[in-house]
């Protein structure tokens, strides 16, 4: 800032010369009217020539009170790992470099991290995928000592002949868990050499014909079939169900015949006669013609090949009738081509396509909103109930005519903001700084124009 806008602090000129380059602290006191302290804050400046060496006015690019030679750019957050108390503007900010675990029980706990990040402690779950280790991997409980934590303890079979036998050196002996193989078996269950599995279990094998259906079939006598079963003297068709059945046949010698071999068919009887006829009109229901999809509109359901003749609803949202199979608000639009809006035509987002009310109508609630294609444009940004075009008098945050010390102290309030100022970043710069401060003190006493 220049001396004569810091002159313009000090009317006495009394205290410190503006004139001077240089820091200076102000302090700035509000009173009631007793004359009451009411608060009071210290406010640092920094005043330096407005003109170069060469005669020319000193530059502030990035117009935020602080002239470019002196500009120091920095990480001003002091939240951040790179905080720099010096920088005028802020860049670069980091929030990695001193985060870490910062749980002392955790197996990656870090003491110099500054930023806790949870997330990252790890834990001997995370590490070795059980609780019971430390974060070294070693067992918290081994009563042993034999390098097996307690929860990972095997008991087993210690008896060599027991099919389940267990070798393993760190195994615990539970012989009450040992399984040995059956009678005439080994541990598989399979029946050793001469014998075979007869119902369970493994006995003797004798050798005969063990086909029921064959005319020398030796009974109970034998269990392993010797290939010397014959059929050629007791065989004919022993199947009820054939055409040519025969009660006192022994085994079935694959002599028998159906409708199917006989005629070709399998809905007739051994006289080729229809066995379903529905219509009595001779022709088997099986060779009946007609639609036979059970979706279409004309199903025939004794038509057993399809001629071709179905229909269908015109959409597959409708019925043969040409209604709505899905019609939930019955307002005679089906609910699959409904389509959903705002069918208030009162409302800024009014769409004439809509069928159905969504719920989404937004409405102008303020003299000062405008719509502008379905949006409500804000008309009243600082919400004070004066419309954006007729709002004139910067530093009357709260609307009463004067700028007053409430509205500095809305000012000191938002000092050193950065970003979504307000109303408070009184030269538009995008930061509350000293110059908003200062210019807000400009205003301080005044009315607003009317």
């Amino acid at each position: 800032m220049g001396s004569t806008e810091i002159a313009n602090l000090n009317p006495d000129g009394t205290g410190f010369d503006a004139t001077i380059e240089g820091y200076y602290t102000f302090a700035i006191e509000v009173l009631n009217n007793c004359g009451n302290r009411r608060m009071w804050n210290e406010i640092t400046v920094y005043v330096q020539s407005e003109l170069t060496d060469a005669g020319g006015a000193v530059a502030d690019s990035n117009g935020n009170g602080v002239y470019d030679d002196n500009e120091s750019v920095g990480c001003q957050l002091s939240a951040a790992c790179n905080f720099d108390c010096t920088a005028t503007t802020n860049s670069g900010c980091e929030y990695t470099s001193c985060s870490g675990c910062t749980v002392s029980d955790a197996c990656n706990y870090n003491p110099e991290a500054t930023i806790p990040d949870a997330q990252t402690c790890q834990y001997p779950l995370d590490i070795y995928g059980v609780e019971y280790v430390d974060c070294e991997g070693n067992c918290n409980a081994d009563t042993d000592e034999d390098g097996v934590c307690d929860e990972e303890e095997i008991v087993g079979c210690k008896d060599e002949t027991a099919c389940n036998y267990d070798s393993t050196e760190t195994t615990d002996a539970d012989n009450s868990l040992c399984t040995f193989a059956a009678s005439n078996a080994d541990c598989n269950g399979d029946c050793l050499a001469g014998y075979i599995n007869v119902s369970g279990s493994c006995v003797a094998i004798v050798e005969g014909c063990t086909d029921e259906g064959a005319c020398n079939f030796s009974g109970s006598e034998a269990n392993t079939d010797d290939g010397s079963c014959e059929y050629t003297t007791c065989g004919a068709c022993k199947n009820e169900n054939a055409c040519n059945y025969n009660d006192g046949a022994v085994f079935d010698d694959g002599s028998c015949t159906y409708p199917s071999t006989l005629y070709g068919k399998d809905y007739v009887n051994c006289l080729n006669e229809c066995l379903n006829d529905a219509d009595n009109d001779g022709i088997c229901d099986e060779e009946e013609a007609g639609c036979t999809d059970p979706n279409a509109c004309n199903y025939d359901g004794i038509a057993a090949t399809d001629d071709g003749s179905c229909t269908y609803p015109d959409e597959t949202y409708l019925d043969c009738n040409g209604d709505c199979l899905n019609d939930a608000d019955l307002d005679g639009v089906c609910d699959e081509i409904e389509v959903l809006g705002c069918d208030d035509p009162t409302a800024c987002n009014y769409d004439e396509a809509a069928t159905e009310d969504d719920g989404s109508c937004t409405f102008i609630t303020s003299p000062c909103d405008t719509c502008v294609d379905g949006v409500i444009i804000d008309g009243d940004a600082d919400n004070d109930g004066i419309c954006n075009d007729e709002d004139f008098c910067p530093g009357d945050f709260n609307g009463d005519g004067i700028r007053s010390a409430s509205d500095v102290l809305e000012v000191l309030a938002a000092y050193g903001c950065d970003s979504d100022c307000g109303d408070t970043d009184l030269d538009g710069n995008g930061f509350v700084t000293a110059s908003d401060v200062l210019e807000m003190l400009s205003y301080f006493g005044t009315l607003c124009p009317n």
